[in-house]
């Protein structure tokens, strides 16, 4: 039983929605607790999911109905379309594009339950499905659409019109409120394929590779084997999402994400050696193949090996990352959890220690450049000085080496006074 069958109105909007009719929908979007910017629309794909407003600021905050309302002035009468950020920013909210309408059916009809369940909208050329995600923010792309959930990425809402003149619309319902959309993890759901599909049997002829039933698993490191189109799916559903998560997205970022698999790695079994994790890595490097550009599988892996001997801790165990974790649960501002964790890791270190924008970000849910800005501001205030400064390229990464500033006292002499 399908549950995406029968096209609804979208709050009276009528089949050549105008400007106002963008920004009545903006406006109940925020209502649902979504960030969302209107669009240029236009002839060609591109042009149709092009933003009319600089949508930054919106990937960590949802607008205000002033600031809807300035976009769309400022926009005019070229508004054709509405896109909403996903992630945090809008409840948690995931969305799985399929762009292929047979793949959509395939799902719906082994997942009946979300599939009834979930808000369904038509696109231009299949469907959306949307939840909210009770996990971590995830973002991937396959050959039969895209998952969309971190807010670097946003999806296109009903009722923008695509290239193709057709109108998104909702089909089995809209969601009124926020717990209309099911809240899910990812592992439930189906939204990530049983297969590889990032690189489909046409690319790997093209790439001159060749097909394997099943990849050899006892591999030493200096063996160069070729990518098979099912490893991703045999291995379990927490080592593919970590795989998935540390996907490089451009070239330049493949030593820092084998470090932080190596890290995710450790997280899920972390009394297994970095040969255990042969085939996560060779899935990782077939996923991350078309976007890296050292293409040998051997350098990949002795890279990985590096790796799993720096990342002695994993990710949700590093001194500077508890500390933090421990902080945010404190309350207070920003810049008193800044000190907090300063105070932590000194009196661990006996002195300086490592703390990166990065791992601060994670941990207070704030934006890395955010983060970057208060350690700054916490330094001009007295309360960190720079030792060493980190070193921001992405081959040696390295955290800024910190101690504490003249204007944090002693915890034993804030005591006795």
């Amino acid at each position: 039983m399908i549950a995406a069958t029968r096209p609804i109105t979208f709050f009276g909007v009528d089949p050549s929605p105008s400007p106002q009719d963008f920004l009545q929908a903006s406006l109940t979007y925020r209502a649902w607790g979504w960030a969302s910017f209107p669009l240029g629309g236009g002839v060609s794909l591109k042009d149709a999911k092009k933003p009319k407003v600089r949508w930054t600021p919106w990937k960590r905050t949802r607008p205000r109905d002033d600031e809807i309302a300035g976009m769309f002035r400022y926009a005019g009468e070229s508004v054709g379309g509405l896109a909403v950020v996903t992630g945090r920013v809008s409840g948690g909210l995931v969305v799985r594009d399929f762009d292929k309408p047979e793949a959509y059916h395939v799902w719906a009809e082994e997942n009946p339950d979300l599939a009834a369940d979930a808000p369904t909208s038509s696109t231009g050329r299949g469907f959306h499905v949307y939840a909210r995600n009770r996990g971590p923010e995830l973002y991937a792309k396959f050959s039969d659409g895209e998952l969309i959930g971190d807010s670097l990425h946003y999806a296109v809402l009903p009722p923008s019109i695509h290239p193709t003149g057709r109108r998104y619309r909702w089909l089995n319902r809209e969601p009124f409120r926020v717990e209309d959309l099911p809240l899910v993890t990812l592992s439930e759901t189906g939204f990530i394929p049983r297969t590889n599909t990032q690189i489909d049997a046409r690319e790997r002829q093209e790439e001159g590779f060749q097909e394997e039933e099943k990849p050899n698993t006892s591999c030493v490191p200096l063996c160069t084997p070729s990518p098979g189109s099912s490893l991703l799916s045999s291995l379990p559903l927490p080592i593919r999402e970590a795989v998935l998560r540390t996907i490089p997205h451009r070239m330049g970022q493949r030593h820092l994400s084998l470090f932080r698999l190596a890290q995710s790695l450790r997280d899920i079994s972390p009394g297994v050696q970095a040969g255990g994790w042969a085939d996560a890595v060779r899935a990782w490097w077939i996923e991350a193949y078309p976007v890296i550009g050292t293409k040998d599988w051997s350098v990949t892996w002795n890279d990985f090996a590096d790796a799993w001997k720096r990342a002695d801790l994993p990710m949700s165990a590093t001194r500077p990352r508890l500390a933090v974790r421990n902080a945010a649960a404190v309350e207070g501002d920003v810049m008193g959890k800044v000190v907090e964790v300063a105070r932590v890791l000194s009196a661990e270190t006996g002195g300086s220690f490592f703390l990166a924008g990065r791992t601060l970000a994670a941990e207070l849910d704030i934006p890395p450049r955010t983060a970057a800005r208060w350690l700054k501001r916490a330094v001009e205030a007295g309360y960190l000085e720079v030792v060493h400064k980190g070193r921001p390229s992405p081959r040696e990464r390295k955290a800024t080496v910190f101690r504490l500033g003249p204007a944090i006292a002693p915890q034993s002499e804030s005591c006795a006074a």
